[in-house]
């Protein structure tokens, strides 16, 4: 919901995540998303990793983009392929009544 809030305002700046030994920098340039940094994984893993965090704590700064563009998908695209990842690994999960055993 942060990342949809910071798009549809169109806020500049970095947003820093922290859950447990995982932290996410997310740099946003005129609402997208330009870079996106992690502590231990390559940036597309680590933002939809992200996506997934029930809690954490975040911090925003309000700076402007100051490097190029290393994120090549708009911030739209990424929180529906998200969405999407999130669904698929749910219906993975999911036991259907006839699977459960009796």
């Amino acid at each position: 919901e942060i990342v949809q809030a910071m798009h549809v305002n169109g806020m500049p700046g970095m947003l820093a995540a922290e859950c447990g030994s995982r932290t996410v920098w997310l740099l946003i340039h005129e609402g997208q998303i330009t870079d996106v940094e992690s502590t231990d994984l390559e940036w597309e893993p680590a933002f939809y990793d992200f996506l997934t965090w029930r809690r954490g704590i975040f911090r925003f700064e309000p700076v402007r983009a100051g490097r190029d563009r290393r994120v090549d998908k708009s911030t739209f695209t990424l929180l529906v392929e998200g969405m999407r990842l999130s669904d698929e690994r749910d219906t993975q999960t999911r036991v259907r009544p006839d699977q459960a055993k009796r």
